[in-house]
């Protein structure tokens, strides 16, 4: 019998943080064909929220539900048969809603999507410079965190749907974007008219 040895899995390779994210990505996780990569002008929390949606490990009463925690796995919003992140973070009434309104205020025509992945996925079609694209995408980040949080707080604290979470998205986006993206020719009251 041979002896138990720990060994890095190529050894003509140094070791680096970014070659066990890549090893994890192509061995461990669910193949979805989504590969996240991270936003620096966002919040960290707001990175991990968004790649536990996109390989469905976010705590949606479907997942709740096939746990058998929840008893149903009905969106709370819209009571559609099955809450998953797509459902709830795209397609709930109160996401399209929402949705509707950020591609209204970053003058984009309404497109048609149906997954996290499609929406992150926008940015990249657009005809505009790379730091618009980068301040869409993290307008759109935004989006995700506030729609998430808007649904928390209707189920934990019985609060009523409002149109308070385009106001989040906006002033959460001008901050981040402020202060991560270090871009000084935002101005708030510009921002909050019209995104582009």
């Amino acid at each position: 019998m041979g002896l138990d040895t720990n060994s890095w899995i190529d050894l003509d390779v140094d070791f680096s943080t970014k070659i066990i994210r890549q090893e994890i990505e192509e061995n461990c996780l669910p193949s979805n064909n989504q590969v996240y990569h991270d936003s620096k002008w966002v919040s960290s929390k707001v990175n991990v929220f968004v790649w536990r949606a996109l390989i469905d490990r976010i705590q949606t009463n479907g997942a709740l539900n096939h746990r058998n925690i929840m008893p149903s796995p009905s969106c709370t919003s819209c009571g559609a048969d099955y809450e998953t992140p797509d459902h709830t973070l795209i397609n709930c009434e109160h996401a399209v809603k929402v949705w509707h309104a950020i591609f209204s205020w970053c003058k984009i025509p309404i497109i048609p999507v149906n997954s996290v992945g499609q929406i992150l996925s926008i940015p990249n079609t657009l005809p505009v410079t790379p730091d618009t694209r980068k301040i869409i995408h993290t307008v759109f980040l935004t989006g995700l965190w506030c729609i998430w949080k808007a649904r928390n707080e209707r189920i934990f604290n019985k609060s009523t749907m409002s149109n308070a979470t385009m106001g989040d998205i906006k002033s959460l986006s001008f901050l981040w974007l402020n202060s991560r993206g270090k871009l000084a020719t935002l101005k708030w009251r510009s921002w909050t008219k019209s995104l582009l």
